[in-house]
């Protein structure tokens, strides 16, 4: 998976500096996983908040 670019981080509300937006995605992550969705206490493997949270992983190691 490629990283976003700088430009659409930015319009997504991330840092603009490569660093914090890594933390940024880990803690949205990390996050996601222990909280989970309206309906559950954590996420599922195969919910959508899992998977968004795989997304968020994806991009931090993509950074």
């Amino acid at each position: 998976m490629k990283a976003l670019s700088t430009e659409r981080a930015v319009s997504m509300g991330y840092s603009s500096d490569r660093r914090k937006r890594k933390r940024q995605h880990r803690i949205a992550a990390r996050a996601l996983l222990r909280d989970g969705g309206f309906f559950n206490g954590r996420s599922a493997p195969g919910s959508t908040s899992h998977t968004v949270a795989q997304w968020h992983l994806a991009q931090a190691r993509a950074l």
